[in-house]
């Protein structure tokens, strides 16, 4: 506005501005206010489905101890339904897949170990899902897909190494593979610290049996 306008001038001015920009504005105003509520709702909602989880969580570890399976196994089924967003349900699914295994039904438990590995919240879940479907696969003499996965955990989990390349070990031994099996092993040793005399024992094993072919 020019400096030497009078009030009339300077208030049509202002009331020209206003119908230009003023439902902008408005408009503005009102997704910000939006934004604001919508986020905290959703935080709302988020903590209110993780207490719920927690709690459903807690009643299926009671009746497990409690040697009811079946309730516990409900329990979960319902965790891994209603509140797969939550860390609970991997943590549901990897615990129903335990008492399938106790119960000899390894399928099941390998089913339920990998929904657990592809669906992980938190992340760090996943290989610990992953190892446990590994292991299941072993028992369903899958040693081939159960040395991959194994060797695949070992690669992208270096806190893991240890343990995954025992797996795979064992794996490439039931599968005939005994160099690689042998290979795994080395690395399995070299990941842990400490005394491990089950792999020594496993390691001097597969040497020997190596050079008898040999000679």
């Amino acid at each position: 506005m020019e400096n030497g306008a009078t009030d009339e001038e300077r208030a049509e001015a202002l009331q020209q501005w206003w119908q230009r920009w003023g439902r902008l504005i408005i408009v503005g105003v009102v997704l910000v206010v939006l934004t604001i509520v919508g986020t905290r709702l959703w935080f709302d909602h988020q903590a209110s489905q993780a207490e719920a989880a927690a709690a459903l969580y807690s009643r299926l570890q009671l009746q497990h101890g409690s040697g009811s399976t079946e309730a516990a196994d409900e329990l979960g089924q319902r965790l891994m339904e209603e509140f797969a967003g939550t860390p609970y349900a991997s943590l549901a699914a990897l615990y129903r897949a335990r008492m399938a295994a106790d119960q000899g039904d390894y399928e099941r438990a390998a089913g339920l170990a990998e929904w657990a590995g592809e669906r992980a919240e938190p992340v760090a879940v996943r290989p610990a899902a992953e190892l446990r479907r590994a292991r299941l696969l072993l028992e369903l003499e899958k040693a081939g897909e159960a040395a991959e996965l194994a060797a695949g955990v070992a690669e992208a989990h270096p806190a893991y190494a240890g343990t995954a390349r025992a797996i795979e070990g064992e794996a490439r031994s039931a599968n005939g593979e005994l160099e690689a099996a042998l290979a795994a092993y080395r690395s399995a040793r070299q990941a842990r610290t400490g005394q491990s005399r089950l792999l020594d024992m496993k390691i001097d094993d597969l040497t020997s049996r190596l050079a008898a072919e040999e000679s």
